[in-house]
């Protein structure tokens, strides 16, 4: 009809590539709504703008320009035609999961302080899966043309792709695990901590999407058709992508669920914790620690709200406390 505007891509039998551009734009969207949410919540309760934060932003960035890339390539061909807008693509992605890794890591550490070493190992094990997954994209395949990725004409036949896969997913199986145990030493009541626990455990999802990959791999390295197939490696590899990087995102955005499911806000509300650590409590004026609250029945848990005067003195009592120790172990480790 005269004046409707034409598709951006058709879908047919012969053209598969308009999958990846309607999955890319679903993943953005959501991806731009989360962080909104996320920052919204940030400027709400005055939480500073912190290192995780940053490495948010440029994990969403990455992810957006990977899906700007898989949307050109499909425009030139994917499905049909190889072209090297899916080798820059495949680049992105891993640039924006090692940031959204980096996010969780800084999140947790932010709210629970981390051994220098435990940290210095994690960020580790991110950067070497990094580095290794951006070494295997680039040289996999021979020269002049290294985009071209047909397994058969390249040394490691992609099976490398394997390694890259799994060291993502014991990555993220790494960081989702890893505060459980801090977690579960804080005083707090046993609700809390659960809530907590499974908030941070939430980055296991990508196991899901990780594993087909897995299971698709044979199919995807054992056809000469790279084109056609690539579509749903691309697909597969998007989901991957923004998964990790919006699980960074889910444990700052817990009190906007929580808000939407009981209509209230006396939810937990991790940016609590955050508040002591970032440095927005002032220092107890003397050098003696302050004692922790005795535990009864009746001491509120850290994010639980209470509108009686003892009870806010109590979780007065146990920020002050936690700034504290946090601080002197911050002394401790710039020493």
């Amino acid at each position: 009809m005269a004046g409707e505007r034409p598709p951006l891509n058709s879908l047919t039998a012969e053209n598969t590539g308009p999958t990846v551009i309607v999955v890319s734009y679903i993943l953005v969207s959501i991806s731009v709504v989360v962080t909104i949410i996320r920052f919204s919540l940030s400027v709400e309760r005055k939480i500073l703008f912190g290192l995780d934060d940053t490495a948010y932003v440029l994990a969403n960035l990455w992810a957006i320009a990977s899906s700007v890339l898989w949307h050109l390539a499909a425009k030139a061909g994917l499905g049909q035609h190889i072209n090297d807008f899916e080798y820059a693509a495949s680049f992105a992605e891993i640039v924006a999961m090692v940031f959204a890794k980096g996010a969780f890591m800084l999140l947790s550490d932010r709210i629970v302080p981390r051994d220098p070493k435990i940290k210095m190992f994690t960020f580790g094990a991110i950067g070497a899966w990094g580095i290794f997954s951006l070494f295997v994209i680039a040289f996999q395949c021979p020269l002049p043309e290294p985009w071209v990725f047909q397994p058969a004409q390249c040394p490691t036949h992609g099976n490398l792709f394997y390694a890259i896969i799994s060291f993502n997913a014991l990555t993220d199986v790494l960081l989702a695990s890893m505060i459980i145990p801090v977690v579960w030493d804080l005083r707090m009541e046993i609700r809390d901590r659960t809530l907590v626990a499974i908030l941070f455990g939430l980055r296991a999802i990508i196991l899901a999407p990780a594993l087909t990959e897995l299971i698709m791999m044979p199919t995807f390295l054992g056809t000469s058709d790279q084109t056609r197939i690539t579509v749903a490696r691309a697909v597969l590899s998007q989901i991957t992508t923004y998964v990790s990087v919006l699980s960074a995102a889910i444990p700052r955005t817990n009190q906007f669920l929580q808000r939407l499911h009981t209509d209230r806000s006396n939810a937990l509300a991790l940016p609590e914790f955050e508040i002591y650590n970032a440095g927005q409590m002032s220092e107890p004026k003397h050098e003696e620690a302050p004692q922790p609250p005795a535990q009864n029945n009746s001491a509120p848990s850290i994010g639980t709200a209470d509108n009686s005067q003892s009870s806010r003195k109590k979780r007065s009592s146990l920020l002050a406390w936690a700034n504290h120790n946090t601080r002197r172990s911050n002394r401790q480790e710039h020493k």
